[in-house]
């Protein structure tokens, strides 16, 4: 004896395997888990030192305090310093978001007005260089310096 099917079925059965296997993958999409928004490493919250190259940046943080700025001719600006760490009377202005490399790091005991107490911060000595010179090397506050 021979069973006839009918297209309609057939055509049904393999309709709702299609919508099974599509409603499983927009389940899946819509619940899995969302893509972590990555975040630049600083130098100052990081617990390793930075090591290899660093990008100078005129971020929040080193806004906060008062590392960085703008200037006429450069635009925003981090502040650095060739003599030693320190976080004031920098004599070097070096473009936000430039290339460094990082030659050495130091952790420095910082006294601050109305901060009780000393503090450590991290220092980096970076080597400033770019096609038209080569600056030497300058320290950098740790919250001015990221991960490229």
């Amino acid at each position: 004896m021979v069973v006839k099917h009918s297209k309609h079925l057939y055509l049904s059965g393999i309709f709702l395997i299609v919508m099974l296997i599509f409603g499983t993958g927009c389940t899946r999409l819509l619940t899995g888990e969302p893509a972590p928004t990555p975040v630049p490493i600083t130098g100052q919250s990081s617990q390793l030192p930075l090591q290899g190259q660093g990008v100078l940046a005129c971020n929040q943080e080193c806004a906060d305090q008062a590392q960085c700025g703008t200037n006429v001719d450069l635009g925003q600006v981090v502040l650095l310093s060739s003599q030693e760490p320190r976080l004031d009377a920098h004599d070097l202005l070096v473009g936000n978001n430039f290339l460094v490399d990082i030659l050495q790091f130091q952790d420095v005991a910082v006294v601050r007005p109305g901060i009780e107490g000393s503090q450590s911060l991290r220092f980096y000595n970076v080597s400033i260089k770019d096609e038209s010179s080569n600056r030497g090397a300058a320290w950098v506050a740790g919250w001015c310096l990221q991960a490229p």
